[in-house]
């Protein structure tokens, strides 16, 4: 099994394919959650639809990915089963119609780095 990970500061670019046409979306948001809150979100103009793919590339900077919190911090919340050494991320979607579709909850592991901060 392959697990889905982001290393902290570093700059990944998530493609998200969608089975449904994106050809009329007006509105999108990508978030990235840890321990309950919001810790990155990407709207439509952060993200590059592409129509012919039916795709979504999310890019991430290395500030956006400093600020998830590694294993290392990790513990689990005997009231809600919850790892938070995982981010969960989800793709939220408006169409010009007015009709909302939103993907599965994925949820992706963080690595550590040695040398804390940008480079």
């Amino acid at each position: 099994m392959n697990t889905v990970s982001i290393t902290r500061g570093t700059t990944p670019t998530h493609v998200f394919y969608s089975d449904v046409s994106l050809e009329n979306v007006s509105e999108l948001y990508i978030t990235y959650n840890q321990n309950g809150s919001t810790i990155v979100e990407k709207n439509i103009d952060d993200v590059t639809i592409d129509i012919n793919e039916n795709s979504i590339t999310v890019p991430l900077t290395q500030q956006e990915t400093l600020l998830f919190k590694n294993k290392n911090w990790s513990w689990l919340d005997p009231n809600r089963n919850i790892s938070y050494s995982n981010v969960r991320v989800q793709c939220r979607i408006k169409f010009e119609d007015g009709n909302v579709i939103a993907s599965d909850i994925i949820s992706i592991d963080i690595d550590d780095i040695l040398k804390d901060g940008e480079i």
